[in-house]
């Protein structure tokens, strides 16, 4: 079954030394686009994480947030150098303001640069092993979110082609209906042009037979049918085919854009209208396709 490219994956471990939280949204787009927020210390690893990423969910604009505590707050230290010098210009600050409040220990504390966040003192190998994991696991359970919403764009589609092919056996009927009168049409029609011109009956058959060629739609019928086969087996399919399906839609367009053009007939030319909206609806979620 098809994907959406629309998805989101969340997961939540609590290990020995701290807690790893990976949470991935993703839109559709045309490529793999990846954005991932990470503490500094992966920064190293990002082409790592990247991979990952890329092998499990293949296309999409994907915006993944990976968050690390360690226990206790064992990951934060006090800045003594940047806590003297804040002290100093508090105290600075005072004298000219002229102020009597006394500076105290919570008003440096709550100054970013007195408690700075160390880098994890768990083996780096070990905390690089989990983030993977948790990152796969996490990506999986984007993908079943996924599949579940690939799952009623599938039967979206899939209803929408049953009206397009709906019309077309309409137009069909139409055709067979109304290729006698058109030969009758233009057999008189050259034989009017032509009532000066000495010309022998085989000419005039082979002359009306090019004529009723042009304004036949026959084939184009034929590849709408095919294509729409085509576009079922992908909807079926357990492989990545948004790009095949948004190839198959503009072949559908100017098979649907010659029908319209060749046809003398008004209520095919409605039947080609009908297809083309249906058909506008189907690209419209196509593009959300894996």
């Amino acid at each position: 079954m098809i994907k959406s490219m629309t998805g989101h994956g969340c997961v939540e471990k609590t290990f020995d030394y701290g807690t790893i939280s990976v949470e991935m949204r993703s839109v559709n787009s045309r490529y793999f686009d990846i954005s991932i927020k990470n503490p500094d210390f992966l920064e190293l690893y990002k082409n790592d994480l990247s991979k990952i990423l890329s092998e499990k969910l293949h296309r999409g604009r994907v915006t993944v947030f990976i968050k690390y505590e360690a226990n206790a707050r064992e990951n934060i230290a006090i800045n003594f150098e940047a806590a003297d010098k804040i002290y100093q210009d508090l105290q600075s600050l005072k004298k000219q303001l002229k102020l009597n409040e006394p500076v105290e220990l919570h008003h440096l504390l709550s100054i970013p640069e007195v408690l700075k966040e160390q880098d994890p003192e768990v083996d780096m190998d070990i905390l690089l092993v989990d983030i993977k994991q948790m990152l796969s696991r996490g990506a999986d359970k984007m993908n079943e979110m996924r599949a579940a919403e690939g799952k009623n764009l599938a039967e979206v589609i899939a209803k929408k082609l049953t009206i397009v092919h709906d019309n077309l056996a309409i137009i069909k009927e139409k055709i067979d209906d109304r290729k006698a009168s058109y030969f009758e049409k233009y057999k008189d029609l050259v034989q009017e042009l032509a009532r000066d011109i000495n010309i022998d009956d085989e000419r005039l058959l082979q002359e009306v037979a090019i004529m009723t060629k042009k304004v036949d739609i026959s084939e184009e019928c034929d590849r709408i049918d095919s294509h729409i086969s085509l576009f079922h087996k992908y909807l079926d399919g357990d492989h990545a085919a948004g790009k095949k399906m948004n190839f198959l839609v503009q072949e559908l367009n100017r098979e649907m854009t010659t029908i319209g053009s060749k046809s003398e007939s008004a209520e095919i030319s409605q039947l080609v209208v009908n297809m083309k909206n249906e058909l506008e609806k189907i690209r419209e979620q196509v593009q959300n396709i894996l």
